[in-house]
């Protein structure tokens, strides 16, 4: 079964810091909350190919995520989080407008266990679309003063 949402941001950055900030897995916790480690367990954190390891205190849905980056260019940072059974794949899109702002898409699929997304209903389906919102939010004002 999969869920499938995608939102929007626009970031008065350029679309090059806003990739490199998004990958900086040292700075992560200034902007994810709750966020109380991330540990690179294969490859270079933030690179094609890595597997790092997340693990969040004191917030919803606490608990350890395995991170997989497929790639990423200057348009793109695609990974995979593994959570259980759950297996969430976000394609991030960064377009840089001509003023100098960065358009991020961030296109969210949830791979989830048969019946999952039933018992979700669509009031929770609805509550991961704006959780989501509210997260790039948080990284678009962290992006912007940390530009």
């Amino acid at each position: 079964m999969t869920m499938q949402y995608t939102c929007e941001a626009e970031i008065a950055v350029a679309r090059a810091r806003v990739v490199e900030l998004m990958a900086d897995g040292n700075r992560a916790a200034e902007w994810m909350p709750g966020l109380a480690s991330y540990r690179a367990v294969e490859g270079e954190r933030g690179r094609p190919g890595s597997v790092s390891e997340l693990r969040f205190d004191g917030v919803p849905g606490s608990g350890e995520m395995i991170e997989k980056v497929e790639r990423r260019d200057e348009e793109h940072l695609d990974v995979v989080y593994l959570l259980g059974p759950v297996r969430n794949v976000v394609h991030n899109r960064f377009v840089e407008l001509p003023d100098g702002r960065t358009q991020w898409t961030a296109e969210h699929i949830f791979h989830l266990p048969p019946g999952m997304v039933e018992g979700i209903g669509e009031q929770g389906q609805a509550g991961f679309r704006t959780n989501t919102q509210r997260s790039m939010e948080t990284f678009k004002a962290w992006c912007e003063a940390n530009a």
